[in-house]
């Protein structure tokens, strides 16, 4: 027969990170199955000792005869602390449901066991307690009831075995099947961001605060900096203990107190979550699939006002069904929750709705998400993405590449994607890969880190690439191509992921470097705008190399057009800088281009008539002033054709 060790014995072996919970009707024997079970008596406030009735969670350690440690978790039965009873059940792998022979089905062994079906323990193990106080016959009676009773649940195919805290009878058989429930559970992800909601808060005489509860995920160490949500403070973990033992590390599915001094323990409550700093946030507004229970009557209101359980939380807020006008009891519906206060939750964390008065459970269901707004109803694109972010739960490659498709055409580098799934960037560098291998994302390469885009973005941004450089050759005729920054600020992305887009595009193509154009197009000025042209060009034939600025420029020739509006004369100015007509230096000196290129020639025979050339030389040929010999001889320079060696400048 397999036994439990005996509590005063030091536990050989490691913490198995596993957790088992009791749920059941008030004063159906569950504390004392705890204490048969361990040697410890769960109630540990006064008030619960003296009124012999569970308030609040009670932790007790259970030492397997093989060495491991799990731990227990005893929930009250009353339906005065149902959210006690949600708090606790947040950390369970397995439960115990337990149901007194001398009393059978009650009340809240309905709700209880509903509870636990919405927050998706999947394990359990049915004890018909107090077989003492019945004969035989009454025992195999509530077991039958329970076999219908359970018919459908969780519970289905579970063991159901009958037991007497008093006597001991039927504990080896319980034992045994709590073993099996142990070896057939889903181990809980160790490898993850730390995250455990807070069930108790208090502060111990010589260390500070202590923070207790099991982990969700991940694992930490003495030395580790946590953060507490929502109030994002920070904190080092001084010391850890799990089932009353000092350890170096704790990890999901422990039962953990963590003393953290730096937290200061008056400013944090049962609902808070400890974490890996940086990778979760809280929110007052949820996305839910919401399961509506069917014990109800009447259909659910929209804005009705509600108790939201989540983690160890107990939140006031509202409900706003979005795909339907009335939910039925049984039915299901995609909904938001508009809380009072934030809450830290992901995808797929289970929830428990009650009505907020009278205090009675309405359903629960599966987080989906957050919202950065409030959602309308019956909107088909709000259902929409809320379905596929229903179809994401459970795959991390399907979240991050909705994750980037919520963000339209902003790319984000591995570490904002790894915030937006709630994980760290390590965690999904490779899965990253593996969708870049396969098509999904696009990567945009610079010169410290990728940035990413899912494809389907991707394509439809080449598609608006397309259509806003149709509608700007549309409505600007005169201008060659649009600057490159000046698309991407209207599109509100980065510059390289404007490139690679482009580039992929065959009906575009770049113009001077820093401009896009489509190939199909091209200027043809019409004979008004072929003489303003000329009228431009002759103001700088006048005087090639002592041209007015842009403005002198239109104002003069304004003068000698009179008939023309100032915005066309702007346009073909633009038009002739673009097609590269006119070029602009330094100090914002205009040339022609072919009187550039003849200045070009000239520096060069007198360099090579003198082995070098000065600046008051240059000046003195091309019959100007310093200020436009200096820009013209530095273009040079720009251009590789000269170099500066000292105060005269000398062929490269």
């Amino acid at each position: 027969m397999s036994k439990p060790k005996d509590q005063g014995q030091e536990a050989e072996g490691h913490i198995f990170n596993c957790v088992l919970g009791t749920a059941g009707h008030i004063d159906h024997g569950k504390s004392s199955i705890v204490q048969r079970l361990t040697g410890i008596d769960p109630d540990r406030l006064p008030e619960e000792k003296q009124r012999k009735l569970t308030i609040d969670l009670g932790f007790a350690p259970w030492h397997l005869d093989d060495g491991r440690t799990v731990g227990i978790i005893d929930v009250p039965g009353h339906e005065r602390f149902i959210k006690n009873m949600v708090a606790g059940a947040t950390g369970i792998d397995v439960v115990l449901l337990v149901v007194a022979a001398d009393d059978g089905i009650m009340p809240q062994t309905r709700e209880h066991l509903e509870i636990l079906s919405l927050l998706g323990i999947e394990k359990g193990i049915i004890a018909v307690t107090k077989i003492d106080l019945v004969d035989s016959d009454f025992v195999e009676i509530v077991s039958l009831e329970l076999e219908e009773f359970l018919a459908g649940t969780f519970l289905e195919d579970a063991p159901v075995v009958p037991v007497s805290s008093i006597t001991g009878e039927g504990f080896d058989k319980l034992y045994e099947a709590i073993l099996k429930a142990f070896s057939e559970i889903r181990r809980r992800d160790e490898d993850g961001a730390f995250r455990m909601p807070v069930q108790r808060v208090f502060s111990a005489k010589g260390f500070g605060t202590i923070l207790t509860g099991v982990p969700i995920s991940g694992q930490v160490k003495v030395g580790d900096v946590l953060e507490i949500l929502p109030h994002g403070t920070t904190g080092k973990v001084r010391g850890i203990q799990a089932y009353k033992k000092k350890v170096d590390e704790a990890r999901a599915g422990h039962s953990t107190a963590l003393n953290i001094p730096d937290i200061d323990w008056r400013k944090v409550e049962r609902g808070a979550v400890l974490a890996t700093p940086k990778i979760y946030s809280a929110s007052k507004l949820l996305e839910v699939r919401l399961q509506y229970s069917d014990r109800l009557t009447k259909p659910l209101k929209s804005r009705s006002r509600i108790r939201f359980h989540a983690g160890t939380n107990e939140i006031l807020g509202e409900i706003i069904v979005l795909d339907q006008s009335n939910l039925e009891p049984g039915g299901t519906a995609l909904c938001q929750i508009r809380l009072d206060e934030p809450i830290v939750v992901i995808p797929g964390d289970p929830f428990v709705l009650r009505l907020h008065s009278p205090l009675q459970l309405l359903g629960g269901g599966q987080i989906l998400g957050v919202s950065e707004y409030r959602l309308k109803a019956g909107k088909d694109f709000v259902i929409e993405r809320l379905r596929k972010k229903e179809e994401a739960v459970g795959s991390l490659e399907e979240q991050i590449v909705l994750a980037l498709q919520e963000n339209r055409f902003q790319s984000r580098n591995l570490k904002e994607i790894a915030t937006k799934v709630n994980r760290r960037a390590d965690e999904i560098k490779e899965i990253v890969g593996k969708l870049v291998e396969s098509e999904a994302l696009v990567e945009i390469k610079g010169k410290s880190s990728g940035r990413y885009l899912d494809k389907r973005s991707f394509l439809e941004l080449r598609k608006k690439i397309l259509e806003v450089l149709t509608q700007f050759h549309k409505n600007s005729h005169l201008r060659v191509a649009l600057l490159k920054n000046k698309l991407a600020q209207q599109l509100k992305i980065d510059v390289a992921v404007l490139n690679l887009a482009s580039s992929q595009e065959d009906e575009i193509e770049a113009y001077n470097d820093n401009s896009l154009k489509l190939k199909s197009h091209s200027v043809v000025l019409d004979q008004k705008e072929e003489k303003l042209s000329q009228s431009i060009v002759s103001v700088f034939e006048s005087k090639p190399f002592e041209t007015p600025r842009r403005h002198e420029l239109i104002a003069e020739v304004l003068k000698l057009v009179g008939s023309a509006s100032q915005q066309k004369l702007e346009d073909i100015f633009d038009w002739l800088t673009e097609s590269n007509q006119i070029i602009e230096l330094s100090d914002k000196i205009l040339l022609l281009k072919k009187h550039h290129e003849a200045a070009q020639k000239i520096a060069v025979e007198m360099i090579k008539e003198a082995g070098q050339l000065s600046t008051a030389d240059f000046r003195g040929r091309l019959e100007t002033s310093r200020k436009y010999a200096i820009p013209i001889l530095e273009s040079f320079d720009k251009l590789g054709l000269t170099k500066r060696v000292g105060d005269k400048r000398v062929l490269c």
